[in-house]
């Protein structure tokens, strides 16, 4: 199979620059995704994190406020404000309830199971505070002295909760420290990955922006230059492209076109120049015989030719005779000699072939008047064996 004419080296170059330019943005915007992602679900554990440090917040004041209530009742042995006891109660537990649903659906991990651990301890720490506390206030109905064991155990539960309170806090905090720790490295590598997309992109459209140049724009500019250069009738242009893409092929077809043409135009220039020297021999003839045509006519041609005969023989007389219109020999045509001769030959108008009288070769006998045969010649004119006419020449001397 023959070569194809263009070579598609440019085309393949567009479409490899074009791949690595996509795969770049490609790869860029998927890393750029799956770290905004990442970051967006480390904030939403943050968040949640924080939200455990508002609920175990939350549960430690109403832990220490039910213990404050239970130790105003006990001092002054009344429970007149025993609905809002119940109601710190039941807040507490409904905290706890909170507290674990924010844990549904977490993945095990070390630090869950820690965090789990601290809160079953709060838990037991609560539900002995709701036990105890339930006793104080049945003591307090029946107006019963509040044992000291009781007092020892409330402040011995008062004090439990802070402890693990801070332990959960500070696990949070670690989390939570660690998780801006991640986004702060995302957020870098995503900041590095874009400055150097930025330095590929400005490298990449520098490069291309001088590759399209040299290799597309600059050869467009020559064929642009050029083709209206030979439009205006410029001879002997020719581009000069080196390269073996497109262009260079183009530019090289461009070329032989030119010669072509050159070549074509010089043929036609000589063919116009032999056409225009025919024309002008054509002219030339054309106006020699309107010139001839316009002077003379065929008696003139015949006394011309007479009157020549009669100058070269150096005679009197010349005279031609052409065949007589019924065939019957030859008569008087026209007449050359210095005088009027007209009216003697009228009495023998007509040349005959006869034996001649001054010869002893027979030939034509002319009518011309005696005087004029001192030297006397008769000579026919043949056209093959055919006598066209009859030259005669005479001299009185």
């Amino acid at each position: 199979m023959s070569d194809p004419a263009f070579p598609e080296k440019i085309s393949h170059k567009i479409r490899l620059y074009l791949i690595v330019t996509f795969s770049a943005v490609a790869l860029t915007g998927a890393v750029s995704i799956i770290s905004t992602r990442n970051i967006f679900l480390s904030s939403k554990k943050i968040n949640s994190l924080n939200q455990h440090i508002k609920i175990m917040d939350q549960f430690h004041i109403l832990f220490h406020h039910l213990i404050d209530e239970l130790h105003r009742a006990i001092i002054l042995k009344t429970l007149d404000r025993q609905e809002h006891i119940r109601d710190l109660e039941q807040e507490l537990k409904e905290q706890l309830v909170r507290y674990r649903a924010e844990h549904l659906g977490e993945i095990p991990s070390p630090e869950q199971t820690l965090e789990m651990t601290l809160v079953e301890e709060i838990q037991r720490s609560t539900a002995q505070l709701l036990s105890l506390s339930g006793s104080i206030q049945k003591l307090i109905a029946k107006r019963q002295k509040i044992p000291n064991e009781q007092f020892g155990l409330l402040d011995g539960i008062a004090h439990t909760i802070p402890p693990v309170n801070q332990q959960l806090n500070e696990l949070h905090l670690k989390e939570i420290r660690g998780l801006i720790q991640e986004n702060t490295s995302r957020m870098d590598m995503i900041f590095w990955i874009y400055l150097g997309f930025l330095a590929f992109g400005t490298v990449a459209t520098v490069l291309g922006i001088r590759k399209f140049s040299t290799a597309i724009i600059h050869p467009l500019q020559l064929l642009t230059s050029a083709t209206v250069e030979v439009g205006s009738g410029a001879q002997g242009k020719r581009i000069d492209v080196a390269s073996k893409d497109e262009f260079g092929q183009l530019s090289h077809f461009f070329n032989e076109m030119l010669e072509t043409l050159e070549n074509r135009e010089r043929e036609l220039r000589a063919s116009q120049r032999d056409l225009a020297r025919h024309v002008r021999e054509l002219e030339a003839l054309h106006r020699i015989n309107v010139e001839i045509s316009g002077l003379l006519d065929l008696d003139q041609v015949l006394k011309l030719v007479v009157e020549k005969a009669r100058e070269l023989m150096g005679t009197d007389l010349a005279s031609l005779c052409t065949p007589a219109a019924d065939g019957n020999g030859f008569t008087p045509q026209t007449v050359s000699s210095p005088e009027r001769l007209s009216g003697l030959f009228e009495a023998n108008r007509r040349c005959t072939f006869q034996e001649s009288s001054h010869s002893d070769l027979p030939g034509p006998e002319c009518a011309i008047p005696l005087e004029y045969r001192r030297a006397y010649l008769s000579a026919p004119l043949k056209r093959g064996d055919h006598i066209a006419g009859v030259l005669c020449v005479g001299c009185k001397s």
